[in-house]
């Protein structure tokens, strides 16, 4: 498995863009989340990029990753967290503990339908889970350079066929029920990144690429070390669509808003859980 080398844990958590608090602030902004949880679990947590945002959101924080060499870079790089070594779709938790949940990219490498029995297993009542994931960062708004660079390093180093499986809304409102849906929006955001920080991201993308890229093998079109890149991650899959109160939540049953300024993309699908008699609150 490709997310089992030390090269790509190292990479993950050295070289990623900052996006994973930004989105989570947009996400959680956009349902109502706003109080702080006792418990939070990031699932597939990787390198632990996108378990630091919870740490100010949870007064315990739980990262759960199955391959062990993204946890030794995830204990680093948020020592605040606790990390165990498990799958999505058998967690080591007991039932109704968990009050926040995030997955960052990660149900899409997971048996949906177990993954979401152990979710609902896991998640208190009136708990809450954040799905989200962003796209490759190929172009650039300001620049059609970038997309060339991009294109060139794609032929250099082909991307592997994905084993991901697609998540879109629609999907993870079948395999989540009776998990209520809660709001999900469709956004972009760039990130400025130099051509040493960018190059780096993007050896990240491909498996088949090396740490660095050997001086002889870069593309022809690589950026002088002085330009400033503002990379677009576009998910066009995704739309805006109606969201449902949270209970205890005076937020509105619908809202749609638009972004006047697109640049890096994002996806996210929150669902919240009834809140269900205790009784049937252990499945």
């Amino acid at each position: 498995n490709p997310f089992a080398t030390a090269a790509l844990a190292a990479g993950y958590a050295q070289s990623r863009p900052p996006l994973h608090a930004r989105i989570m602030d947009r996400a959680f902004s956009t349902a109502r989340i706003d109080r702080p949880v006792a418990l939070a679990i990031d699932l597939g947590c990787g390198s632990g990029l996108s378990t630091q945002p919870l740490v100010s959101r949870a007064g315990l924080v739980l990262g759960m990753e199955p391959f062990p060499g993204m946890l030794s870079w995830a204990r680093t790089v948020v020592p605040e967290a606790h990390f165990l070594a498990a799958r999505t779709e058998a967690l080591p938790v007991a039932a109704g503990t968990a009050d926040l949940m995030t997955a960052a990219g990660s149900l899409n490498y997971c048996e949906p339908a177990a993954a979401f029995r152990e979710i609902m297993r896991v998640l208190a009542s009136g708990g809450a889970i954040c799905v989200y994931d962003f796209s490759q960062g190929g172009s650039a708004r300001d620049t059609a350079a970038l997309a060339g660079w991009f294109d060139e390093f794609r032929t250099l180093y082909p991307i592997p066929p994905s084993e991901a499986i697609p998540l879109d809304p629609k999907a993870l409102a079948n395999f989540a029920a009776p998990l209520a849906p809660g709001a999900a929006e469709h956004f972009e955001m760039e990130v400025p990144m130099d051509a040493a920080a960018y190059e780096a991201y993007i050896m990240t993308e491909s498996t088949s690429a090396p740490p660095c890229a050997p001086e002889h093998l870069r593309p022809t079109s690589a950026p002088g070390s002085g330009i400033l890149w503002r990379p677009c991650f576009r998910a066009p899959f995704m739309t805006l669509c109606s969201q449902a109160t949270l209970p205890g939540s005076t937020a509105p049953k619908s809202h749609c808003r638009g972004n006047p300024a697109p640049a890096f993309t994002s996806s996210i699908c929150a669902a919240c859980r009834s809140v269900w008699p205790a009784t049937n609150n252990t499945h």
